[in-house]
């Protein structure tokens, strides 16, 4: 029987379990290091530039920013709970914190860190 016929249950296989259980490892992997609480109960993880980040972009789950706006809206989304912010958006704690603060609403958010993947 396929995954589709035994519904709902069914576990995920090949290709995509493999994706799954790998973005599952880099969110654990960055959820291991040190956490910094933010405004409100969000919190803060780093993520090292490199497959980590890589798994972490193509998390369904997570909304992906690239600039200060870009977060801002991803804070104010209700239906948001996770917020992946690249290094591109070249964003410091301080503009974190703050934006944080003034739209109070819980978030978990994980920061790209580290030297470029080229």
């Amino acid at each position: 029987m396929s995954g589709r016929e035994q519904g709902k249950d069914a576990k995920p296989t090949g290709k995509g379990a493999v994706e799954d259980l790998a973005r599952m490892v880099a969110r654990h992997n960055a959820m291991n290091r040190s956490m910094k609480v933010l405004p409100h109960g969000s919190r803060l993880y780093e993520v090292e530039c490199g497959w980590e980040s890589f798994m972490m972009e193509s998390d369904q789950e997570a909304i992906q920013v690239t600039s200060r706006r870009g977060f801002e809206d991803a804070i104010r989304n209700p239906d948001c709970n996770l917020v992946f912010v690249s290094r591109e958006a070249a964003l410091t704690l301080e503009i974190i914190e703050t934006t944080c603060q003034r739209y109070g609403i819980t978030k978990t958010i994980f920061q790209e860190v580290g030297k470029d993947r080229s």
